[in-house]
């Protein structure tokens, strides 16, 4: 986890509600099932019955991430897959094939959208003020919104795109707030769903 001194991959994997799950079977029934449970279960306890409206805001966001991953692997990491078994590459391959152009395509997003840039400036610029116990302190969020600036950002400007398309980057932002909305609204429910917009 970005900015937690010795976590490890599986860490990673706990707080993205993964833990358990094998990176290639997240898909298969048993184990989307497994997931979609946890997500359900983040859902209820951390937003539904959140009193406080900007923790709870800060607990959206969360899952917003957790369930853009989802997007992700549904979305990009197949085309990557497809690529790799062409080049005949093996799994570890495939997973430095997806690294390259989802780091790419933070880079392609922020040239295209300059607004974003500057959203993301103002917020890696603001102090932490919320964190969600258990799963990752307000501390480390300062850590990890250093981290975004001085260490991410820089290492992946000259990050270019090579196993996906352009037209498959601008399909994934559209089909990721489709997908996202959808299973909000599910979990959620309608009149808890405030349009940012």
């Amino acid at each position: 986890i970005l900015g937690v001194p010795g976590s490890t991959a599986e860490d990673k994997k706990r707080v993205h509600l993964r833990a358990g799950i094998p990176d290639d079977r997240w898909f298969e029934p048993d184990q989307i099932a497994i997931f979609t449970e946890r997500v359900q279960e983040f859902v209820r306890e951390h937003i539904i019955n959140e009193t406080d409206g900007s923790q709870r805001d800060f607990n959206m966001g969360y899952i917003v991430h957790v369930l853009t991953d989802k997007c992700n692997h549904r979305f990009i990491c197949p085309k990557v897959l497809k690529k790799a078994n062409e080049m005949g590459l093996g799994f570890a391959d495939y997973c430095n094939m997806c690294v390259n152009d989802l780091e790419a395509l933070d880079v392609y997003l922020l040239e295209k959208y300059p607004e974003l840039g500057e959203l993301l400036d103002e917020l890696i610029s603001t102090k932490a003020e919320y964190g969600l116990s258990g799963w990752i302190e307000k501390e480390h969020v300062s850590s990890a919104m250093w981290w975004v600036s001085n260490k991410y950002l820089p290492g992946i400007k000259n990050r270019k795109i090579k196993y996906i398309t352009m037209a498959d980057i601008e399909e994934f932002v559209p089909y990721s707030v489709e997908k996202i909305l959808e299973e909000l609204i599910v979990y959620v429910g309608n009149s808890q769903m405030q349009s940012p917009y």
